[in-house]
C-alpha cells in the first residue's frame, strides 16, 4: 500500500512526520516500528492515546456504536446528532467532519460510510502492543497526552530511560 501510494504521489518521497490519534496512533506506531518509510519518517507523534486506556475504552465504543442512529434524513441533521451527544463539541467541526462519515445511500437517506461494528473483532489486536511499538518506533518521538496519569508501565519506564521526554 505505501509503495502504490508513493508511486501515485511523489517521484522521490519526501521527509514525513506521522500522527495519529486512537487508531491512528496504532498505525502510525506499527508504521514507525517496522521501519515502512525507512530514513523518510524522520518523526512520528500519537495523540492522546496508550495502549491501556485505549483497550479499557473499548466497551464504551460498544455501547456508543449500539446507541448512535444507523442512517439520518440530511446531512445538518446528522451534524445536529454529532453536537448534541457531544461526539464532537464544536459545531464548526461537526460541519466540517461529519460530511465524510455518511454517504447518501438512497435519496433522503444518509447512513455511516463504515460499518464499524464489523471490525470489532479487531479492535483489542489494533491497540495492543502500542507503547511497545511507540517505544520502539524509528524516528524522533511524540506523545501528547491529557495527563501524565496515562501513562502504562512500558512508557514511564521507556521515559524514565530516556526514550522520549515528557513535557
Amino acid at each position: 500500500m505505501v509503495s502504490l501510494t508513493q508511486a501515485k504521489l511523489w517521484l522521490d518521497m519526501p521527509n514525513l512526520v506521522l500522527l495519529g490519534h486512537s487508531l491512528g496512533g496504532a498505525v502510525v506506531t506499527r508504521l514507525a516500528r517496522d521501519g515502512i518509510f525507512g530514513s523518510k519518517l524522520v518523526g512520528f507523534g500519537v495523540i492522546d492515546v496508550v495502549e491501556g486506556s485505549a483497550i479499557e475504552a473499548l466497551q464504551s465504543m460498544k455501547t456508543y456504536l449500539a446507541n448512535r442512529p444507523s442512517s439520518f434524513p440530511t446531512l445538518e441533521s446528522a451534524v445536529e446528532w454529532h453536537v448534541r451527544s457531544r461526539t464532537v463539541r464544536n459545531r464548526e467541526s461537526a460541519t466540517v467532519s461529519t460530511p465524510g462519515l455518511l454517504v447518501e445511500s438512497q435519496p433522503g437517506l444518509w447512513t455511516w460510510r463504515t460499518d464499524l461494528t464489523t471490525t470489532q473483532s479487531s479492535w483489542e489486536n489494533w491497540f495492543t502492543g502500542l507503547s511497545s511499538n511507540f517505544l520502539a518506533g524509528k524516528g524522533a518521538k511524540l506523545l501528547l497526552l491529557a495527563g501524565t496519569d496515562r501513562l502504562d508501565k512500558d512508557l514511564m519506564i521507556g521515559q524514565m530511560q530516556g526514550k522520549f521526554q515528557l513535557q
